[in-house]
């Protein structure tokens, strides 16, 4: 069995789950992919032309190497032997009826419908010798259908069957019918004037000469866990034809896919059976299986992780009823599946299948009839509803309900119109067979009270499957006898006392407790963000103030509305500070928000031309401006700023530090023009300078550097025995000015001439200029600017 996944889609999808000779299975068996195999039919009955894969067959009990259609053993067992085929995983691993206990008891019924359902929280398989079909696996309801036409017995292998694809969770269903009849060494001929199935939606495809019908569903569906899963095939004879339906529900309603019309008439009966005491033509089974297997072919797979458990009901003729005895495992699959821990378990007393993943497990019984009890109850009520210990477990027919249970004690009760008519209080021991005839129900009065809610405030209780509601102090229950659970409903803006319980009713009215109703009050969470931690902060809420130093308060309010207001944190604002809290139910949180609170800190500049660029370097973030002020905001705090040079302008103060607060600060910066520098060199090194009028000392080097704010300047060079100088020096921003002045020894005092009547000589150098030292002077422009004292 495996889906296709080639251009045809998923109308090339089929199951391929046979009985073939265990010649077949040992040697020479058809992989996936092998040519020659049967064409997998598409949707609306037309067969595809190119298969990929062949049908596995189980071979026969005793060994026989001959295929199926072949010769057949003269003997027939007297019983089947489950354990004929597997005896140890890899197996078809679920639940199955092989028409025998563990004591080898046989029997065997017949019903019209068999439904399976597994319950799963987690399925997952993984075998990658299947190669693109590593994740999937199969979910099989297996059934044999009987019936006799024209004097001939007939003998079909119905399956019902869920491919599933783990690694999506996507799940497909096809169906196979197979011809089992004795003699029949054809199966279903397609083309060979075998008109077996009559109309389905379907078609006949044939291998190795053995002809199957198939029929897939047109979709597919995506299951999401926790699953309930649902297989269900039922017979019909109507007018005398065969027939049976394929159905499922995987959570999204019922699907009736294919209805399978046979070729017989005239037929009294065409039922599933399951008999222990015999072999279908000398080595199938004649059973009911719900069982997991690989992805088709008669492939295996490994059962990854799971999480699951398996029911198999039959109609009795009155309601669906979970199988006598169980194995946990099948037959006549080949496809099987290893690593299955298998073990019973119970759904309000019905027997289930348990599945989960793990070592290899083993194959045995999960439960049969010693142990299982059977209830036979009988009726006045040709139909209605059944229910076990208060759960609705499904509908009857014909006066009368059987079940399936594990020993214990329940209540069985018959509903009428939703009220419960007849109950059996019954306890059911190992192995037993109870016949039991329904009584009628004697009911009772249930009192509860109220008091505290306001007059005609509506209350509820829900008491076991029934609800009241009043508007009263008082409410009332007509029940029969029984314990009841009861849960006291909320009221808005109330708390009750008791909220629940359990009453118990055997035979008297019987007065519940008093309800008291208070004021309920929800804690209301004030929660802040934004403050470190620690920090005292708090909240007004109705009037009433709540001081705190963790991030959250919580506060008991009733319902109401309430006005709220944050309280001031120094040096943090909240985002929003105030407002009105409205409690109507359970509140949510009340967030504040807080973030620092952040002062203007000013700097403006004068002293540069409009439009010039500066920039404020404050605490390592430059912050430019081409306008005379920069402002930023910043919290509380004291910063070091320092203020950038403008070409040929200098700040003041060029850096500092300013302090913030709780309110906003504001630094005054002057720009001047630039200082520029006069580099004197004097020889001699004794030499004085002064600058208009201030004397400075020269180095020994005879070498000063004059640092001068813009403007002219009068520099004066003496030194005894030198003749002195005056410069006139005009100074522009930023200009580097370089002076050299060597100074003139004076003269020596001039001798008289004899015989001339001057006594002294004119001295020229003395009153002349000498031309060698012209002044060094840049003619620039001066700038009106203040000031400043030269700097050395």
């Amino acid at each position: 069995m495996r889906r296709h996944s080639t251009s045809a889609g998923r109308g090339r999808r089929r199951v391929l789950l046979a009985v073939l000779g265990l010649s077949v299975l040992l040697a020479g068996m058809p992989t996936l992919g092998s040519p020659g195999a049967a064409a997998a039919p598409a949707p609306g009955g037309v067969a595809s032309a190119a298969p990929s894969e062949a049908p596995r067959w189980i071979g026969p009990p005793h060994g026989s190497p001959l295929p199926h259609g072949g010769a057949r053993s003269a003997a027939t067992p007297a019983a089947v032997d489950p354990y004929a085929h597997y005896t140890s995983e890899p197996a078809p691993m679920g639940i199955a009826d092989f028409g025998q206990d563990k004591n080898g008891t046989l029997y065997s019924y017949t019903t019209n419908e068999f439904l399976g359902t597994a319950s799963v929280n987690s399925l997952y398989f993984d075998d990658s010798n299947n190669g693109g079909s590593q994740y999937y696996g199969s979910l099989q309801e297996n059934v044999v259908l009987d019936f006799t036409t024209g004097g001939v017995a007939y003998t079909y292998w119905i399956q019902n069957v869920l491919f599933i694809d783990t690694s999506s969770n996507t799940a497909y269903y096809e169906n196979n019918i197979w011809n089992l009849t004795t003699g029949n060494t054809g199966g279903m001929l397609s083309g060979s004037g075998d008109n077996t199935i009559t109309s389905g939606n379907g078609s006949v495809s044939v291998y190795n000469g053995q002809g199957y019908y198939a029929a897939a569903y047109s979709g597919s569906d995506s299951l999401t866990y926790p699953a309930t899963i649902q297989l269900l095939v039922r017979s019909a004879d109507d007018l005398g034809i065969p027939r049976v339906t394929f159905s499922f529900n995987d959570g999204g309603g019922w699907h009736t896919y294919d209805t399978a019309v046979f070729f017989a008439t005239k037929v009294s009966s065409a039922l599933f059976s399951v008999d222990g005491s015999s072999y279908v033509d000398s080595y199938l089974y004649s059973d009911a299986e719900l069982v997991f297997g690989g992805p088709g072919g008669g492939s295996s797979t490994i059962l990854s992780r799971a999480n699951l458990t398996l029911g198999l009901q039959f109609f009795n003729g009155h309601n669906l009823q979970e199988i006598p005895n169980a194995f946990d495992f099948g037959s006549n699959t080949a496809e099987s599946v290893s690593q299955t821990i298998e073990g019973m378990t119970t759904s309000n007393g019905v027997p289930l299948a348990a599945l989960s993943a793990g070592s290899t497990g083993s194959l045995n019984m999960l439960y049969d009839r010693g142990y299982a009890a059977i209830f036979n109850g009988t009726t006045k009520y040709a139909y209605g509803v059944y229910s076990v210990n208060n759960v609705s477990e499904g509908t009857y027919a014909g006066g009368e309900v059987n079940l399936t249970l594990v020993p214990g004690s329940y209540q069985i009760s018959i509903l009428q119109n939703g009220t419960v008519a007849q109950t059996a209080d019954v306890v059911l021991t190992d192995g037993e067979y109870l016949a039991y005839s329904f009584q009628p129900v004697s009911h009772y009065q249930v009192h509860f009270y109220s008091e505290g809610l306001p007059a005609g405030t509506p209350w509820s209780v829900e008491m076991g499957k029934y609800l009241g509601t009043t508007s009263g102090s008082e409410l009332n229950f007509t029940v029969t006898n029984g314990s009841y659970g009861y849960t006291v409903q909320v009221v808005p803006g109330y708390d009750a006392s008791p909220r629940g319980g359990t009453l118990t009713v055997n035979g008297t009215n019987v007065t519940g407790p008093t309800i008291h109703w208070t004021v309920h009050e929800y804690l209301v969470y004030v929660q802040e963000s934004g403050l470190p931690s620690g920090t005292a902060w708090g909240v007004d809420l109705g009037g009433v103030a709540y001081p705190s130093q963790s991030a959250q308060i919580a506060i008991p309010l009733a319902n109401g509305s309430y006005p709220w207001y944050a309280f001031g944190v120094p040096g943090y604002q909240a985002a929003v500070a105030s407002g009105v809290l409205n409690i109507s139910g359970p509140p949510g949180v009340l967030a504040i928000s807080y973030t620092v609170r952040e002062f203007p800190l000013t700097f403006a500049e004068t002293g540069l031309a409009p439009g010039a660029a500066w920039i404020v370097d404050l605490a390592g973030v430059n912050y430019p401006s081409t306008t005379n002020v920069i402002q930023v905001n910043v919290a509380n705090g004291t910063y070091s700023y320092s203020i950038s040079t403008v070409a040929l302008f200098d700040p003041t103060p060029a850096h500092g530090q300013v302090t913030v607060q709780g309110r906003s600060a504001a630094v005054t910066v002057e720009y001047y023009p630039s200082n520029g520098t006069v580099s004197l060199t004097v020889n001699p090194g004794t030499a004085s300078i002064s600058v208009n009028g201030g004397t400075l000392t020269v180095e020994p080097n005879g070498s000063y550097t004059l640092h001068l704010p813009p403007g002219q300047y009068n520099i004066s060079v003496s030194a005894p025995g030198y003749l002195g100088i005056s410069r006139i020096v005009v100074v522009a921003p930023g200009q580097s000015i370089s002076l050299p002045i060597d100074l003139v020894p004076k003269p020596l005092p001039p001798k008289p001439i004899v015989g001339s009547s001057n006594t002294t000589a004119t001295p020229w150098l003395e009153y002349g200029v000498i031309a060698g030292l012209a002044v060094v002077a840049v003619a620039v422009a001066a700038v009106a600017l203040r000031r400043r004292p030269p700097t050395r």
